[in-house]
């Protein structure tokens, strides 16, 4: 167990994860209000969406960001009045935008699983579903739970089954989504049991950052005299960034699990010893051999007699 830690450890190391965090953190600033107002014109272009953009909203507004709850409602409904209003050069101009945001993730997930290259058909497919379809199944889904749990609230159907299931959803969503990142957006074939690992990793320390940062922020008020009308900004711009680091390692973890299930590595003998260690076996001279630079080596094992 030690080995396989320090394993994941050099791994994170080696990515460089807190330098991905940072791109993808100020990529995000740039790409986040782009992507907002392309999800929330899809929702527009159909009103019979309108309860499911609310859902949505409500959502994320109470799971994702609570301390900023109130501005991020009048942001977006700010956004939402004016994405109707939209012409189709604009909404071109702000997708393209938007496509810097999930290039950036595609880039920093690939690098984690060294996953090779796509045709661009298959891209653009995985990026359109991303940014669209993605958004859309998940408010239909927030909504039309939404409408369950009203339902049976007001017909007095309420029980401990019921109100478990009313505080667990929003942790399944979030495991959901993280799973099926993991899944599609890597150009290699990950196990949804890996991914769903790494997605419960990822959604246990998501809620125990946001509990934790929550209370920092709320009990912390020196920056707001010091950022003054600002102060929303560098906050944000920390709370994106931890949220970037929780699931790169989320991802460090699931490739982790799938190179001990399939016993291929890309370096570290000392991950092939402990891998020799839970076999065992033995190692050959030419399986502990330092492997070219970005070459992935099958780990060669052999019997003891």
């Amino acid at each position: 167990m030690n080995e396989l830690i320090k394993y994941f450890i050099r791994r994170v190391k080696r990515d460089g994860i807190a330098q991905e965090a940072s791109a993808l953190s100020f990529t995000s600033i740039l790409a986040l209000v782009p992507a907002l107002t392309v999800i929330l014109s899809i929702f527009a272009v159909i009103p019979s969406f309108a309860e499911a953009r609310d859902s949505l909203k409500k959502f994320a507004s109470q799971n994702f960001m609570p301390v900023f709850s109130d501005a991020i409602n009048n942001y977006v409904g700010s956004l939402v009045e004016h994405a109707g209003k939209l012409t189709a050069t604009s909404t071109l101009v702000l997708f393209v935008i938007s496509l810097m945001l999930v290039r950036s993730v595609d880039h920093s997930l690939n690098r984690i699983w060294r996953g090779g290259h796509r045709k661009i058909g298959s891209m653009l497919a995985i990026y359109w579903t991303l940014l669209t379809l993605g958004p859309l199944s998940v408010g239909m889904v927030i909504w039309l739970t939404t409408k369950v749990m009203a339902f049976a609230f007001s017909n007095g159907v309420v029980g401990v089954p019921l109100l478990m299931a009313y505080f667990i959803f929003p942790i399944i969503i979030e495991i959901v989504v993280v799973t099926a990142l993991f899944v599609v957006v890597p150009a290699v074939n990950v196990r949804i049991q890996d991914a769903f690992l790494g997605a419960v990793l990822v959604t246990v320390s998501f809620e125990i950052s946001k509990k934790i940062f929550s209370a920092f922020v709320l009990n912390f008020s020196n920056y707001e005299a010091l950022y003054g009308a600002l102060a929303a900004i560098p906050v944000l711009m920390i709370w994106i960034y931890i949220n970037w680091w929780i699931v790169l390692l989320g991802a460090e973890f699931t490739a982790t699990l799938g190179i001990v299930r399939t016993g291929v590595s890309e370096d570290v003998p000392s991950f092939m010893v402990y891998l020799a260690n839970v076999t065992g076996s033995t190692l050959g001279s030419d399986s502990i051999a330092q492997p070219k630079r970005k070459a992935l080596i099958n780990i060669k094992v052999s019997k003891k007699h």
